[in-house]
């Protein structure tokens, strides 16, 4: 049987992902697939909706019964914030291309996602 990860583990493995994307696309070419292009943009919804977003409500669920995060958030609260953040991609992905440390601009996103603006990192 395997042995579930922690949302922890999960969150660390899409941190990981993402980089390694970052490593080999420039954030414009991220854009103009994934943004710019209405097909593709809508296809990602799609799939969003359909795949993605099932997923994340039972993660956010299982993270709350274990105590991972803060039964004051609500899933659909979770659910809005990343769609924010989806709806924003283009804006962030031009922030990135702008920023001279890529990777210290993506984990400042990524700190202000999960920590806020005055949440500290779990020690």
């Amino acid at each position: 049987m395997r042995q579930q990860k922690s949302l922890k583990e999960l969150i660390a493995y899409c941190i990981y992902k993402e980089k390694e994307t970052d490593s080999h696309l420039p954030p414009a070419v991220i854009k103009e697939i994934m943004v710019d292009n209405q097909e593709m943009y809508q296809y990602i919804q799609q799939q969003y909706e359909d795949h993605i977003r099932p997923l994340m409500v039972q993660i956010v669920e299982e993270g709350q019964a274990r105590g991972e995060i803060t039964d004051k958030v609500s899933v659909q609260a979770v659910l809005l914030a990343i769609q924010i953040y989806m709806k924003s991609s283009g804006e962030m992905l031009d922030g990135q291309a702008a920023h001279e440390d890529r990777e210290a601009f993506v984990e400042e996103l990524i700190h202000i996602f999960f920590y806020g603006l005055c949440g500290r990192e779990p020690q």
